[in-house]
C-alpha cells in the first residue's frame, strides 16, 4: 500500500505532488482492547515517522508497552 501511494503523484491544478506514508502496525492477541491495539499500532507508527518518515514499522515488545489491556 505504501509503495503503491509512493509511487502515484497527485496532481492538483499544474503541480505534482509526491505522498509519503508512514504506517504503524500491531498484532491482535486475545484479550487486547481496541484502545490497547490502537496504543501500539500509534506507538509503532511514532515510531516510523522518528526513522525518517515513508516507512511501515512494527510494533516491538521490546519497547517496553504493556502488549494486554
Amino acid at each position: 500500500m505504501r509503495l503503491a501511494l509512493t509511487s502515484r503523484p497527485v496532481t492538483l491544478g499544474d503541480k505534482d505532488i509526491s505522498i509519503t506514508v508512514s504506517i504503524g502496525a500491531s498484532e491482535i492477541a486475545e484479550g487486547d482492547t481496541l484502545e490497547t491495539v490502537v496504543d501500539l499500532a500509534d506507538a509503532a507508527l511514532y515510531r516510523a515517522k522518528a526513522e525518517g518518515r515513508n516507512r511501515v514499522v512494527a510494533f516491538d515488545p521490546a519497547w517496553g508497552m504493556k502488549q494486554s489491556a
